[in-house]
């Protein structure tokens, strides 16, 4: 399990459902000081720096190399508090189970060196100040991991010692956290960990007994989620649920239920060893291991038994699903090395499990475990020849939940399983040939479910304007909204690879373009009466459709090759957890910053090989049926941004973020599955990136409501690379992501201070008067550039990606509910985008350059028109745009260098938005721009032989979707 898996989801849920049940008479903690124990979920994000290795072989030398890798946890705590004052002083222990993985190309990068972190844990002290229920704390200590790791050569170089060991290492950590106190014994709490393990010697044993020394520095990023329960002052046994204290029963469990799930899984797969036809052609090594994801839904049935607060039980599931996954193993050392394409693919698994849990009024919160068994198909691949074969799989199941009863009849739930179906050996066959394989299998399995529970009475707690289903308590401090959404998207994917030793010039780029597919995902969001907002949100998809394209450029390929690949059966996973806090808040809505982060995972695959430009590397054509590459990527991050929450009228609200993403890291791989040598192919860089979300939604019920809206994210890379065996040097490489759609919502709102009451209407606004303001979003376009040649198969223009953020001046004048007005806006921009140009060029040598755009500063003059209504104003705006452009060619491949030009552009803007008056004063804004600045000749310093693309006329378009904050002067 890699990334920010179903922690951001599992704990939000958990710390919504805790609050919604807190009665208001239920008094803050009285005093921190005791023992207590907890459980926590997380996500990590690790640097792995290999420094060294003991033998100094010269085809070794350069060694180092280092990667990022990313991961989950899952653990317990325990831990002691004393409070003095507002002061709270303690010690904790933790540990953790944990699935961080990560590899890089050492050793002139002529092997792969990987380390695996299944296990970790910190021990120290923390120190905090407590208000209200609310600890700010500090922690120092010690931290311990355990890891296995090894080193394999890359077939090809000739050598085949595989070395593996395994070891527990010891490093510091620092941290911080917040916790809150929602019962007098139980919390919730958010935490970054910092762990260092400075260079340490690790110890690995090749199949000849030989052992080599390697130096490995690691650190790892932690953010764990978690919930505490209160033992007591003086008795570790005191308040415990089973003698009587803990939870509350507020709703009885007892009975039977049968209801539907639906979510996603992900893994590994482990193709150990073979014999037979497959063991025959394993002369370089068998074993491979690759990821298996995919989305699922299913039914499930069960019995719970209810003792106080105790609530034991048994459950029958059953999941249809489209898990697949690829490996590449038995490999064969040669001129060329070749590779099998293993392939794993469950479509039905199940779990019969016992689960046992603490009920807290509506809420049950409970683990369980038991046996899984699963369907699933293997086959093994070489271009057209295959074999095949099929298993029922055992194993176990655990995992964890959270189960809120709307009604008595009605519960819904969201919940995490780990499933293991061990090692077993699989016969693969294809007519008298026959293999034997071994192979391990793990899954991590996220769903949301609905139970109906047989016997209770559905209309009981009913409300005749409300959606059927009971009313929470309320609890007057706290609102949170919990929700799903289905997201169809579209993407695309770059990466520009540049040479090692002559770093400007580029040798291929791959575009995975078209990448669209559903997914599915959870969300809940949490506002105190303070101003204080956490939100969370964790999805799953797959993709469904795509194309590739890969380029390969002169000089290096000559001519110019660019061949195309069907895609499908790609993947999704991503999340995000944000802290704000809202500065202005009123009737009308809400406007505040948050810091937060963001995870990003995608899996695109690319099937066949078509030749659709010049060149021979797919003649003749290879069939759809046949792997060719995959990209996976995860990029994580910290975001800073600004969200609002708009009341528009008494049903309809407006909800939107924008967020920038100023430090984040990328993580992938390339897998080139006919070229055995360089797959695996890690890569790693340092990024950025923009994202804009918005929604509009629907209140059908003071409680539940519906939406619809977009999103669209943006990450890039400002130092990326990738790295070749028998390289001394990493090859720089500029990796790029686009995914924008849209999605509909449904969701849930509880507790609140107004209790289920719609707002009334709110006075109108009046919008006479100057203002000025800030603004902060995000922007994407296209440049065109003009070709003297035959048009390429693909190319000649860029897409542009990025962030932009800026000031606005401007001033309103009001007649009736008309209102007329002119403002003045300025922009700092970083929107980019790179491609290939010039493709069709006649002289093999020189065609495909590389062409890039750039914007840098963005000024607005406009006039807009609007149509007022309560505290809204709906417009359109249209004026004069300025840009600020750097076009650049990359024309070293012609001996000329790289030329770049600047300038100012001059053109037009149409668009339109809504702004919301929050007080007399300060009002928000989310506005679309289309901007059109024509097509401008722009002339490049070129050799000779380029004189045809000297003068290129370059057409340029950019689109912008901003969120903005106004404050307007004078008498109001």
């Amino acid at each position: 399990m890699r990334g920010l898996t179903s922690i951001v989801s599992a704990i939000a849920v958990s710390t919504a459902a805790v609050i919604t049940i807190a009665h208001a008479q239920n008094a803050p903690v009285d005093s921190w000081t005791g023992f207590y124990f907890g459980t926590h979920l997380g996500t990590a994000a690790a640097y792995n720096g290999w420094q060294s290795e003991s033998t100094g072989a010269p085809y070794l030398q350069p060694f180092p190399d280092s990667f990022t890798s990313g991961g989950a946890l899952s653990g317990v705590q325990f831990g002691y508090n004393y409070q003095a004052g507002n002061w709270v002083l303690g010690a904790e222990a933790d540990a953790s189970f944990a699935d961080i993985e990560g590899s890089a190309r050492c050793g002139k990068g002529n092997y792969v060196c990987t380390t695996h972190v299944d296990a970790l844990g910190t021990f120290g002290l923390r120190g905090g100040y407590t208000v209200n229920g609310l600890l700010l704390y500090g922690k120092a200590g010690g931290a311990w991991l355990h890891e296995q790791y090894d080193t394999t050569p890359s077939p090809g170089a000739g050598r085949r010692n595989i070395a593996q060991g395994k070891a527990t290492r010891l490093g510091f950590m620092l941290g911080a956290g917040v916790e809150y106190a929602f019962y007098r014994n139980l919390s919730a709490r958010l935490e970054y960990n910092y762990l260092d393990f400075n260079s340490g010697s690790l110890s690995a044993t090749d199949q000849s007994g030989a052992t080599t020394d390697f130096g490995v520095h690691q650190q790892l990023h932690l953010i764990k989620l978690g919930l505490n329960y209160k033992l007591g002052e003086t008795s570790p046994l005191s308040g415990w649920p089973l003698s009587g204290g803990g939870g509350t029963a507020g709703h009885d469990w007892t009975g039977l239920f049968v209801g539907a799930h639906a979510g996603g899984s992900w893994g590994t797969t482990d193709w150990k060893s073979a014999d037979g036809r497959l063991g025959a052609i394993s002369t370089s090594s068998f074993a491979g291991t690759g990821t298996m994801d995919g989305l699922l839904g299913g039914l499930q049935a069960g019995y719970n038994k209810q003792f106080g607060t105790i609530v034991a039980g048994i459950e029958s599931d059953v999941s249809w699903g489209n898990l697949d996954g690829y490996a590449k193993c038995a490999t064969s050392e040669s001129v060329r090395p070749l590779s099998v394409n293993c392939r794993s693919r469950i479509n039905v698994f199940g779990t019969v499990t016992g689960r046992l849990g603490v009920t807290y009024d509506n809420l049950l919160i409970y683990g369980r475990a038991g046996f899984a068994w699963a369907h699933e198909m293997y086959d093994a691949r070489r271009d057209a020849a295959y074999i095949s074969g099929s298993a029922m799989r055992t194993g176990y199941a655990v995992g964890s939940g959270l189960e809120y009863a709307f009604s008595p009849a009605w519960s819904g739930r969201f919940e995490y399983r780990y499933i293991d179906l061990g090692t077993s050996t699989v016969a693969l066959a294809a007519n008298s040939n026959v293999s034997n394989v071994s192979l391990a299998q793990r899954n991590h399995m996220a769903t949301f479910a609905l139970n109906y529970h047989i016997g209770a009475d559905a209309g009981t707690g009913a409300m005749a304007a409300d959606f059927p289903v009971k009313a929470p308590p309320v609890f007057s401090d706290w609102e949170m909204e919990v929700g799903t959404r289905l997201w169809y998207s579209n993407g695309k994917s770059q990466q520009d690879l540049y040479d090692s030793i002559n770093t400007q010039v580029l040798n291929s780029r791959l575009i995975y373009g078209g990448m669209t597919g559903p997914s599915l995902e959870g969300f809940a969001r949490f506002d105190h009466r303070s101003g204080l907002f956490v939100k969370a949100n964790f999805g799953m998809g797959s993709l469904v459709d795509g194309q590739l394209h890969d380029e390969d450029t002169p000089p290096g390929t000559v001519p110019y090759s660019n061949t195309s690949h069907d895609m499908r059966d790609g993947s999704l996973r991503f999340g995000s957890a944000d802290v704000g806090y809202s500065l202005i808040a009123t009737p009308a809505g809400r406007i505040g910053p948050f810091i937060g982060y963001r995870y990003f995972y995608q899996l695109g695959r690319a099937y066949g090989c078509q030749q659709v430009g010049p060149g021979t590397f797919c003649v003749p054509t290879v069939p759809t049926s046949n792997l060719a590459l995959t990209e996976t990527e995860q990029w994580r991050g910290f975001a800073l941004g600004v969200n609002s929450k708009l009341a528009l009228d008494n049903r309809t609200s407006l909800e939107v973020d924008a967020a920038w993403v100023p430090l984040a890291d990328r993580a992938g791989v390339d897998n080139h599955w006919r070229r055995a040598d360089i797959n695996p192919g890690p890569e790693n860089g340092r990024a950025w990136g923009a994202q804009l979300e918005g929604v509009l939604n629907y209140a059908l019920t003071p409680r539940w409501s519906i939406g619809v809206g977009g999103r669209y994210w943006f990450f890039t890379t400002t130092n990326g690379s990738a790295r070749f065996p028998d390289a001394a040097e990493s090859s720089p490489t500029k990796f790029t992501s686009h995914r924008y759609g849209a999605f509909v919502q449904t969701s849930y709102k509880f507790g609140g201070p107004t209790g289920t009451a719609l707002p009334e209407s709110l006075p109108p606004a009046d919008w006479n008067g100057v203002y000025a303001g800030a603004h902060l979003g995000a922007g994407f376009g296209r440049s065109t550039w003009a070709d003297p040649f035959p048009t390429p198969v693909t190319g000649d223009y860029t897409v542009m990606g990025g962030a932009l953020s800026g000031l606005q001046i401007g001033i309103n004048k009001q007649f009736g509910h008309w209102v007329v007005g002119a403002e003045a806006a300025a922009s700092l921009a970083l929107l980019e985008g790179s491609n290939t140009c010039f493709g069709g060029n006649p002289i093999a040598a020189l065609a495909a350059l590389e062409c890039e755009n750039r914007t840098s500063g963005i000024g607005l003059l406009t006039a807009r028109l609007g149509y007022a209504f309560g505290r809204s104003l709906v417009y359109a705006r249209a004026g004069g745009a300025l840009a600020r452009e750097t076009y650049t060619i990359n024309a070293i491949p012609a001996d000329g260098g790289i030329d770049t030009q600047r300038r100012w552009n001059a053109g037009w803007t149409v668009g339109g938005g809504i702004e919301q008056a929050l007080t007399d004063r300060w009002s928000v804004n989310a506005e679309y721009k289309y901007l059109d600045f024509g097509s401008r000749t722009v002339h490049f310093n070129v050799p000779g032989a380029l004189d045809a693309v000297a003068d290129t006329a370059v057409r340029s378009q950019r689109q912008i979707v901003t969120l903005g904050l106004n404050y307007k002067f004078g008498q109001p």
